[in-house]
């Protein structure tokens, strides 16, 4: 992880920075992760538990998320 990236990242948990990383190579790659794939990725039993890590991404303003619109991630880039 570079030097600026990890910087940004301080104010998240570990899981919190795991999820970000990994949406963040999925939407470097050209696709963004369903909710489905980032359970599977972590081993986490309910989509509720991602969507409160998506949340909680948001109001760090580490992501945005456009409502009404499925696996519409995209990654905030720090200035």
């Amino acid at each position: 992880m570079t030097t600026a990236l990890s910087e940004t990242l301080t104010d998240l948990t570990e899981r919190q920075r795991e999820i970000y990383l990994f949406i963040k190579r999925k939407v470097d790659s050209g696709r963004t992760p369903s909710v489905r794939e980032i359970c599977a990725r972590f081993n986490i039993h309910s989509t509720n538990g991602v969507f409160c890590h998506l949340q909680a991404l948001e109001r760090k303003g580490k992501i945005i998320r456009p409502r009404q619109q499925p696996r519409a991630i995209q990654i905030v880039e720090s200035r």
